[in-house]
């Protein structure tokens, strides 16, 4: 079993990260801009990239396991590469995601190009390990070799929240359903977890 911690790395310590080295777990962080105001005012708190970005450099000082998730959306072409060259100084493992324009997220994000924007997105995911990319490489690629994996949710891994509770991803969160929870780590062990997620879900291979 492969643990890894969601975090966004801002009441981090080294104490903390070196646990997480001791203990071979993953560290999953979010870096969605270059410039830190934009990534403070997204966060809505200031110095909150400067902490960011000190917990990475710390974390690839002692050699964690490191993956970097960022959202392409309300970014020029150019923020985006620039921010996929800076991710690469920590790691390889990047993953990117954009906002589908639908509900609330129709009205309160711009998408002035969003084709654009889902080749960039696809480009990016297709090849995480190249260091340089131009946008000429983006109009160039071959999109029809693309295929979107499924997530694995409910299949190969389970989420537990700084709560202790057991969910089935971080966007199903039990404040908007209380059934999205499997229970608590302090009232069931995982593998009771695991069986009643079973017969809840009677359509999921495990």
């Amino acid at each position: 079993m492969t643990a890894s911690v969601y975090t966004n790395l801002t009441l981090v310590t080294e104490e903390k990260l070196d646990f997480i080295k001791e203990h071979y777990i993953q560290l999953i962080t979010s870096v969605d801009f270059k410039e830190a105001r934009k990534h403070d005012t997204l966060r809505g708190k200031k110095g909150a990239f400067a902490k960011t970005i000190e917990m990475l450099d710390y974390a690839k000082k002692i050699g964690i396991n490191i993956r970097i998730n960022s959202m392409l959306n309300d970014k020029s072409v150019e923020e985006i590469l620039e921010l996929r060259e800076m991710i690469n100084l920590y790691t390889e493992n990047f993953v990117s995601n954009i906002i589908i324009p639908t509900g609330r997220a129709r009205y309160n994000y711009s998408f002035k190009d969003y084709e654009l924007l889902f080749k960039i997105y696809a480009y990016l995911n297709s090849n995480s390990y190249k260091e340089n990319i131009s946008l000429l490489e983006i109009e160039n690629f071959d999109f029809s070799q693309v295929r979107s994996d499924y997530c694995n949710v409910a299949e190969k891994f389970v989420f537990i929240d700084y709560l202790g509770n057991y969910i089935l991803c971080p966007s199903l969160r039990i404040e908007d359903r209380e059934d999205f929870s499997f229970g608590n780590i302090d009232t069931i062990s995982l593998t009771d977890m695991i069986e009643k997620m079973r017969k809840k879900m009677l359509n999921v291979n495990f």
